[in-house]
């Protein structure tokens, strides 16, 4: 750990690792350029990978060094937009919400890389969708990189010898967490004390309550959270908490500490992102499977909750040119692989070789499968508004509710969304 000081950030601590990664040594040489990347790092797994990617750089361009500075989940997002104006800031950042691209292209904090998207080779290799995701005023802004899928992941091991099948709509949700409980089982762990995981659930129930279109509306301010809709996916919500699906005082206990109730058979399931896999530990992975989250109203077509992943060069980089040398290299197919198939999230490049792995292969099928997707609500909604609904979530969870819950949002929705 290394602290480093900033006058717009203040102090704050961080990881570096992959420090001139060349061949695994340091390298102090002065001819060189050491090219700074911001990481959200989520696992060991992650962190080794991108050294492998650092070395690979570095062995098509010996003259630059890739400097990883990685930061814990919470300074990550708090921080991020400041980095975007820091003057000797970060030359590649690892970013993760779509939405607010357009907020600082324009203030003109973000460098745009329409050059490599206008290739042969991005055209042929890259969806329409992909590149809409990070095109603002006809200009391209991101690289996306990966592509997770949430749903709920669980023990087959246990399943089995409490001879429960995997839930595939919501009456079948419910008798599962029925029999858990009564097993002594906690059906359904949640951990909220950072209440993030809270907006999974507001998401997930909403797509398959009302369909993606409703909540885009939803996202987007254009609908009342007044709405006997929302109201609907609130009540849902609240039939867990009654029948005791959740473990008590899920606000009280962050994400990262109840996982390990689920690795012990002492929870049966967690709703959670592609993330979790590499934090699963190894000797149990081969047991832990996952399934969609199921079917409440048979009219709305299935879309998943897919979160996308990129980076993107701020305007204040001092290394533009190298910099998007690296965007380039995470671009191509082989990268894509590499980091993906490692992780066990999606490739957002379409000719990227998919892992034969368990995990690789049920987020393809199940986004194969989705006929859309939604991101998650603070990249699709305005930062301000998903962070203070955070909270109203969290609230409600503990309370259960419903008309407080849908007030406070709609009184959100009225303030940030203009």
């Amino acid at each position: 750990m290394r602290n480093l000081i900033n006058k717009k950030l203040g102090l704050f601590i961080v990881l570096i690792f992959g420090i001139a990664v060349q061949s695994g040594s340091i390298i102090a040489d002065e001819s060189k350029t050491t090219l700074k990347v911001s990481m959200l790092i989520f696992s060991v797994e992650q962190r080794n990978v991108f050294e492998e990617i650092a070395i690979a750089f570095n062995k098509r361009y010996p003259n630059v060094d890739i400097q990883y500075i990685s930061h814990t989940d919470a300074n990550y997002k708090k921080n991020s937009a400041l980095w975007l104006e820091n003057p000797e800031g970060i030359d590649v950042i690892n970013w993760l919400w779509s939405r607010r691209i357009g907020e600082y292209v324009d203030v003109g904090w973000i460098e745009p890389i329409s050059d490599l998207w206008s290739s042969a080779y991005m055209e042929s290799n890259y969806s329409q969708e992909m590149k809409q995701l990070v095109t603002f005023s006809g200009e391209q802004y991101a690289m996306p990189y990966s592509v997770g899928v949430w749903g709920f992941y669980y023990r087959e091991s246990l399943f089995e010898h409490l001879k429960l099948e995997v839930p595939s709509d919501w009456q079948q949700l419910l008798e599962v967490c029925e029999t858990l409980k009564e097993k002594q089982v906690t059906p359904i762990i949640i951990g909220a004390e950072q209440p993030w995981p809270t907006a999974a659930w507001f998401d997930l129930l909403n797509l398959r309550i009302n369909g993606l279109g409703f909540h885009r509306q939803v996202v987007s301010g254009s609908v009342p959270f007044t709405s006997p809709k929302i109201r609907n996916v609130f009540s849902h919500w609240k039939a867990l908490m009654t029948q005791g699906c959740f473990n008590r005082h899920a606000t009280k206990v962050g994400f990262k500490e109840v996982t390990p109730l689920i690795f012990r058979n002492n929870a049966g399931m967690i709703l959670a992102g592609s993330f979790l896999v590499t934090q699963v530990p190894t000797q149990i992975r081969d047991d832990f499977k996952f399934f969609s989250f199921p079917v409440i109203n048979t009219s709305v077509e299935i879309s998943e909750e897919a979160p996308i992943d990129m980076f993107l060069i701020p305007q204040s980089s001092k290394n533009k040119v190298i910099a998007k040398q690296f965007i380039k290299f995470i671009s191509e197919a082989e990268s894509q692989a590499l980091i993906n198939n490692t992780i066990h999230f999606m490739p957002a490049n379409s000719s990227s070789l998919i892992g034969e792995s368990y995990f690789s292969q049920v987020g393809k099928e199940a986004l194969e499968a989705a006929k859309g997707r939604s991101q998650y609500l603070d990249r699709d909604a305005p930062f301000d508004f998903a962070k203070k609904s955070l909270r109203v979530f969290a609230r409600f969870l503990e309370d259960g509710d419903i008309e407080r819950a849908q007030s406070e949002l709609e009184s959100l929705r009225l303030i940030h969304f203009k």
